[in-house]
């Protein structure tokens, strides 16, 4: 027997992982290692925010491509290991 507000119960909560992974990803992955690889030091992590000592502003946009190569790849990914 399946209830429909079982159903919107696990879309709501799916739809809550899905925005903290991808939070996550975007601040700390994205932007985290490329402040790591340009040699800065992280200062400053919330879930919006990312700060570094010793950084330039070259890997702000990181995080956006982080995030981009995830959304099209993750699920290219998830489907040839189930092949």
């Amino acid at each position: 027997m399946q209830f429909e507000s079982d159903d919107a119960l696990t879309l709501v909560a799916l739809g809550i992982l899905a925005f903290v992974i991808a939070n996550i990803s975007y601040e700390a992955l994205g932007h985290g290692l490329a402040a790591l690889a340009s040699g800065a030091k992280p200062a400053l992590l919330t879930t919006c925010y990312f700060e570094a000592v010793g950084s330039t502003s070259r890997w702000i946009p990181a995080g956006v491509v982080f995030v981009f190569f995830v959304a099209v790849l993750g699920p290219g990914i998830r489907f040839s290991a189930h092949q």
